[in-house]
């Protein structure tokens, strides 16, 4: 299931023609209160404990490489996404704070166990495990992805896996053997609407090419 997020104009918010819009090189208009954030970490909090399991274990997480503002909601809750294949993608999405290289180094073949030992260490009963994109890998990664998830299926089979992945180019042989693999969710942002799509992705990556592969997903494996 595809989640379109909207943003609606509720009553009583401040008109448009009211708002201090910010200009480059003027002054940076107050921030509402919502926007801000409490600091993540501190000694004896869940963040630390997932931080230090996540770095024993040379494991990265998207919402370190993406430096997402919520990570100290989202890890003292008890949830994280870890990001195997690496911390450096093949693509240069605009909207992306992930570091960038065409030729990034070859992935871990320990990481599939590592993160399994990882999630199992953590108790949880659903997990995301999401990717760069690894053009440069002849599959894409959808191999790796796989033994991710067998791996931690074989520590904790009733763990409930979700996989935010990638493209894979179009090859839908790649997406066959992840659907394939035991996950429970296959998940795949299209990132915006159809007509933004250049001014935002890749020029690899395109909606087309992201709605046949969901549909592909969708087909292999329907339940």
């Amino acid at each position: 299931m595809l989640s379109l997020a909207v943003t609606c104009a509720c009553l009583g918010a401040t008109p448009v023609d009211k708002l201090a819009i910010p200009r480059v090189g003027g002054p940076m208009p107050p921030r509402p209160s919502w926007l801000h954030v409490p600091a993540p970490g501190g000694s004896n909090t869940r963040f630390e404990d997932l931080r230090e399991s996540i770095h024993g274990l040379d494991l990265h997480t998207v919402c370190e490489e993406a430096q997402c503002p919520n990570i100290g909601e989202c890890w003292n809750g008890g949830t994280g996404t870890i990001m195997v294949l690496g911390d450096t993608c093949t693509r240069g999405c605009k909207f992306c704070a992930v570091n960038t290289e065409s030729t990034p180094p070859p992935p871990d073949e320990d990481e599939p166990m590592n993160v399994a030992k990882a999630v199992a260490q953590w108790g949880v009963d659903y997990v995301v495990v999401t990717s760069v994109d690894r053009d440069d890998l002849p599959d894409g990664g959808a191999g790796h992805f796989a033994r991710t998830v067998q791996m931690m299926k074989a520590l904790k089979p009733e763990l409930l896996v979700e996989c935010l992945v990638s493209d894979f180019r179009g090859d839908l042989a790649a997406v066959e053997s992840l659907a394939n693999s035991g996950l429970d969710v296959y998940a795949h942002n299209v990132e915006t609407v159809e007509r933004l799509q250049p001014y935002v992705r890749d020029r690899r990556a395109n909606y087309e090419q992201s709605m046949r592969v969901l549909q592909h997903a969708k087909e292999t494996a329907p339940d």
